[in-house]
């Protein structure tokens, strides 16, 4: 439970495209299948999670729609 829960606070600080990576993972997905769902390639997914990415907004919603998460805003 200890390391679970530090896990999961070390994993909020990783990188965007390093979530996106580990939701698609954890998904049971492969890069290609995701870019089938979105009608993209394999590569453009590629770049999303490529750290030197920077993907819109609108695509990460559109990327953690497919992979069963949303995106939120909170107030600091």
């Amino acid at each position: 439970p200890r390391f679970r829960e530090a896990y999961e606070t070390e994993k909020a600080s990783l990188p965007l495209s390093a979530q996106l990576s580990i939701a698609r993972r954890r998904a049971g997905l492969t890069q290609t299948e995701v870019a089938k769902r979105l009608s993209i390639s394999q590569s453009a997914v590629a770049q999303i999670e490529n750290p030197k990415g920077n993907p819109t907004l609108k695509t990460v919603e559109k990327v953690a729609k497919v992979l069963g998460y949303k995106i939120g805003l909170e107030a600091a």
